[in-house]
């Protein structure tokens, strides 16, 4: 697993947000959030969604391996 998915899925569990909930506000799919968070896809969209929800860029940045 990477760090990457390893530190949103935790930033998200610590604040109670679901995947589901960061795609219905992006209007994506919850499988485009899985792949978003694994690094394997880029979203503008999902990418203001954590930001509006205070995201630390680093994470966001961050790139897989």
């Amino acid at each position: 697993m990477n760090t990457r998915f390893v530190e949103i899925r935790k930033w998200l569990l610590d604040r109670g947000i679901k995947q589901i909930e960061i795609a219905r506000q992006a209007k994506v799919g919850r499988s485009t959030v899985n792949g978003f968070c694994k690094g394997f896809t880029t979203s503008r969209r999902l990418r203001q969604v954590f930001e509006a929800l205070g995201c630390p860029q680093e994470i966001l940045d961050r790139k897989v391996a």
